[in-house]
């Protein structure tokens, strides 16, 4: 059954004010940062954001695997990222979510009114695992990650398996990766 599950498994309510801590924390998730909002926080959301409301130091490793997010959780922890908040990371774990290519744009690919760069706000990222997230071969998630190494050659470690990449999105990737850009004129059409 999914009784278990079910309660290790994060609200888009839950997920938003973990996003709002972040962006409040901007970076350094000190006690004083959440203050602000633990009266609003209930018992099982205080049991899951304590970890970074009791930091001292920056938060460098986030693991929200196998919690169901979809693109709408990207969304609400794009704001964290694009106002810097994460930016103190080293490893993010996002495995086993739902994230699709939409998810993996809001989370590495600037809104159009900011002039931050991804490499400023992913400065410190060593570690990502995007496995099992639905990525497909035609969107533009892959590609994103791609320019994120092309940006930042700091990444140690890339875990995009168990997603639907296909020879397709491998193509891209590594297109994104020679070239240093993401203009293909057709990826299906490279192959021969």
């Amino acid at each position: 059954g999914g009784g278990k599950d079910a309660r290790n498994v994060l609200r888009t309510a839950e997920v938003k004010i973990m996003c709002e801590i972040l962006v409040k924390a901007a970076a350094t998730c000190h006690r004083t940062a959440v203050a602000n909002i633990q009266n609003s926080l209930s018992s099982i959301q205080m049991q899951i954001l304590r970890p970074l409301m009791n930091a001292r130091a920056p938060l460098q490793t986030l693991d929200l695997s196998g919690n169901r997010l979809e693109v709408s959780g990207a969304n609400l922890l794009s704001k964290a990222v694009w106002t810097g908040g994460l930016s103190t990371l080293h490893t993010l774990d996002m495995a086993n979510n739902l994230l699709q290519d939409q998810g993996i744009e809001a989370l590495f690919r600037p809104p159009p009114t900011h002039t931050t760069t991804i490499s400023k706000v992913w400065a410190n990222l060593q570690r990502l695992d995007l496995s099992n997230n639905q990525l497909s071969a035609h969107g533009s998630g892959v590609r994103d990650i791609a320019l994120l190494l092309v940006d930042k050659r700091r990444l140690e470690k890339l875990s995009l398996s168990y997603n639907l990449l296909l020879d397709a999105g491998v193509l891209s990737f590594a297109h994104v990766l020679v070239h240093g850009t993401s203009s293909v004129a057709s990826i299906g059409e490279a192959g021969g």
